[in-house]
């Protein structure tokens, strides 16, 4: 209801179905779109990981926060989920945090909030967006802005959440 209530006030802050029918062979500046506002362990786990494998090379990506190098995180990271990392490359892109959106240069992590940072430029230069779930793990289920966004702006996206949320959207009617 949040979302369609938003989109219908702002509809300046998505694509429109007009250019996405006429974008269909249009060549896009990144492979994929990646947003951290809050750097929780999910998406740091996930951005460490892109960053090892040089996949950010390929994205436009943020993150707003400044998140510093840690060994006991990558240690975390290496026994929970069997990774091994380049930490020279991960050390790299924590050290270039805070990193914005090419098309958000100016936006830092204050006046970035759930609605706030829909800017369709970001969308129409990318394939495909890596949308990463507030809670991944845990009671507290709910779908946020986090994977609408895409939605409203016709881009196929990765979703990063807890279980049963693909169902949840699915049985909403996506």
């Amino acid at each position: 209801t949040n979302t369609s209530h938003h989109y219908s006030q702002k509809s300046e802050q998505a694509v429109s179905p007009e250019w996405f029918k006429q974008s269909k062979n249009q060549l896009r500046q990144n492979h994929f779109l990646f947003k951290i506002r809050r750097p929780r362990d999910h998406r740091l786990v996930l951005l460490t990981r892109m960053a090892s494998d040089n996949l950010l090379e390929k994205a436009d990506w943020s993150c707003l926060n400044k998140v510093n190098y840690d060994e006991s995180f990558l240690k975390w990271v290496t026994e929970a989920y069997n990774f091994t990392f380049d930490t020279e490359k991960v050390k790299e892109v924590f050290d270039m945090t805070p990193h914005r959106l090419e098309s958000e240069s100016g936006s830092n992590y204050h006046d970035v909030s759930a609605w706030t940072d829909s800017h369709p430029e970001a969308y129409k230069n990318a394939y495909f967006y890596v949308c990463t779930e507030t809670y991944v793990q845990g009671e507290h289920k709910s779908l946020t802005e986090k994977v609408f966004k895409p939605i409203i702006n016709f881009q196929p996206f990765l979703f990063v959440a807890y279980p049963g949320a693909l169902k949840l959207l699915k049985d909403l009617g996506f």
